[in-house]
C-alpha cells in the first residue's frame, strides 16, 4: 500500500486542571490556554496516531481529558469564552 500523505488537522483538546508552562514541551506544537480550572490545546495534529499519543500524554500527568474536537481555526480562544462552541464530554472509560 502506497504512502498517505495527510493534511494535519487543527484541534482543540480540554482537560480539567490548569497546566503550567513547563509542560507546554509535552504538547508542542500544540499552544495553551489556560482559564480559571482548565487548560485548552489547541494546534495540528498531524494523524490518529499524534492524537492517541496526547491524550496518553493526558493521562499519564494524571489529568482529566474533558472533551476534544477537531476545529477549523487553531487561534480560537478557549471555548469558555466562546458561546459558539459547546464541547462534547469525552466518553467515560474511553
Amino acid at each position: 500500500m502506497a504512502d498517505v500523505v495527510r493534511t494535519p488537522r487543527n484541534y482543540l483538546i480540554e482537560i480539567r486542571g490548569e497546566l503550567g508552562d513547563q509542560f507546554c514541551v509535552l504538547f508542542a506544537p500544540m499552544t495553551l490556554h489556560r482559564d480559571v480550572g482548565t487548560t485548552v490545546l489547541t494546534g495540528p495534529v498531524r494523524d490518529q496516531s499524534q492524537l492517541l499519543g496526547l491524550i496518553g500524554t493526558i493521562q499519564e500527568l494524571g489529568c482529566e481529558l474533558v472533551s476534544f474536537q477537531q476545529v477549523t481555526d487553531p487561534d480560537l480562544p478557549p471555548p469558555a469564552t466562546r458561546p459558539d462552541i459547546r464541547s462534547a464530554p469525552a466518553r467515560p472509560g474511553a
